[in-house]
């Protein structure tokens, strides 16, 4: 079985690993399988973790992924390599459970001798993946809930006529107004190429137009400096795997908004998007979301996750998705 401790670069881990990593998430129903994927894990560690050890483990079809973390009392535990969002799942694949049985050993090296804790975040609601994971050590685990996410998201089976047919009346028409006012007041899309030779440049003018944004005079979105690392990571990552989709709307040659996300499989998970605050009263943000659901469709990409829906600030996702998935994440400790 390949075994890796790596260090904080994750251009460490090979190729035969992120393949396997890849496999692994569709070989298990996953709540958010993007982030699962290696794309969302490993740019939240290159952004958000100050080096420490990670235990990535797989065979061909399934996986295992973990950071060690101090707690707040400084005991370790072993996390998610993303622990904020709790948003994928650390045990992967058919064999997943049985992986994590088998590195116990590794873990008791890499916690020192302390008690073992592990949160296992990306999990359905009937915890399926506990019981497996209880039964492939042959022991009881203690612990409880510490996360419940909602996430939305959107069937695209039917194309776009599909997707529009699931919209409210009011939503179609106020989409078909906004698409119009588009047209008549010169907006025009680019798709840039997005290669790791580009990638750079290209989330310069994602930020440059978060700057101008609500949220970019609020200092939040990734103006801020660890977000700003963390979606920087992700599009050179998807640059090199051709699963980046950046659109910019443009009006009389200057950018006024952009929408970003990446493909896992045939999922697509929205990640970014942004306008400049001058074009608010054009509903860019409308006109992108458009855009890019019909270039999903043309791809037979059949799903939209738009992610967690818990805040109110999200309640807008209700109009765009109509699906509603929930998911848990919870520290076990065993009981040897």
């Amino acid at each position: 079985m390949p075994g890796d401790i790596i260090d904080h670069n994750p251009d460490r881990i090979s190729d035969e690993m992120l393949l396997s990593w890849n496999r692994a998430i569709f070989h298990t129903a996953q709540a958010d399988p993007f982030c699962c994927s290696p794309a969302w894990q490993l740019s939240f560690r290159r952004a958000f973790t100050e080096p420490s050890s990670t235990l990535i483990r797989g065979t061909e079809d399934s996986l295992i992924c973990f950071e060690k973390l101090l707690l707040s009392d400084g005991s370790p535990c072993f996390a998610p390599l993303e622990y904020m969002w709790f948003s994928g799942c650390p045990v992967m694949g058919p064999e997943g459970a049985g992986i994590f049985s088998e590195s116990l050993d590794i873990f008791r090296d890499l916690s020192g001798g302390a008690e073992l804790r592990f949160i296992i975040s990306g999990l359905e609601s009937k915890r399926k993946l506990l019981t497996k994971i209880s039964q492939s050590c042959g022991i009881s685990f203690r612990g409880g809930r510490i996360a419940v996410n909602e996430q939305r998201s959107a069937s695209l089976e039917g194309g776009v006529d599909g997707w529009l047919s699931r919209r409210s009346a009011n939503c179609r028409a106020t989409l078909a107004k906004a698409v119009r006012r588009s047209k008549e007041n010169g907006f025009s899309f680019e798709r840039p190429a997005i290669t790791p030779e580009s990638a750079s440049e290209l989330f310069e003018r994602m930020l440059d137009l978060e700057k101008r944004s609500w949220k970019g005079m609020e200092g939040s979105g990734i103006v801020e400096s660890r977000s700003s690392a963390f979606y920087r990571e992700m599009l050179a990552f998807l640059s090199r795997t051709d699963e980046a989709r950046l659109i910019f709307a443009v009006r009389d040659g200057r950018d006024a908004g952009f929408i970003f996300g990446g493909l896992a499989g045939s999922f697509y998970r929205g990640q970014q998007f942004s306008y400049d605050h001058e074009y608010a009263r054009f509903s860019v943000g409308d006109i992108l979301q458009f855009e890019q659901i019909s270039d999903l469709c043309g791809e037979g990409i059949v799903r939209y996750d738009m992610g967690m829906s818990n805040d109110p600030r999200m309640a807008y996702k209700e109009h765009w998705a109509e699906s509603v998935r929930h998911s848990e994440a919870w520290i076990i400790i065993p009981q040897f």
